[in-house]
């Protein structure tokens, strides 16, 4: 109860919107949507509940084409990029084409996994 409280007072204080996007990401997503992608920007945070992260997506440079705030299981995407492995893991048996980074916490996650954010253009050119 106390972690809620204080990660609460954190969020509302700006913690993630000090946070930095990671390298490449923006370019990456872009490059899709300019190809054409339908990107949609999806947390499940529920406590974004002031729409934080789609000003910070809007200052960091991200195009997209919907947000989405929720359970992200419930989609039906072409494609989730994606580094909770349990969210993966969803996806992926639903036959969804599942892409994470190489983080250490989901590296044994199924679906494709990426080093550099570049990558997942490419990643995806056969995915449609």
């Amino acid at each position: 109860k106390a972690f809620t409280w204080w990660h609460t007072r954190a969020v509302a204080d700006g913690l993630y919107s000090r946070e930095e996007p990671y390298g490449g990401a923006a370019e990456a997503l872009n490059q899709l949507h300019d190809a054409g992608w339908n990107v949609i920007m999806a947390t499940s945070r529920a406590d974004d509940w002031r729409g934080e992260s789609q000003r910070w997506l809007h200052r960091n440079g991200f195009r997209f084409d919907g947000y989405y705030n929720g359970d992200k299981t419930l989609l039906t995407p072409d494609a989730l990029i994606d580094d909770r492995p349990v969210t993966l893991e969803a996806m992926a048996a639903k036959g969804v084409t599942a892409i994470h980074p190489d983080h250490a916490y989901c590296t044994a996650a199924p679906g494709r996994m990426f080093r550099r954010w570049a990558a997942v253009p490419l990643i995806l050119e056969g995915v449609r």
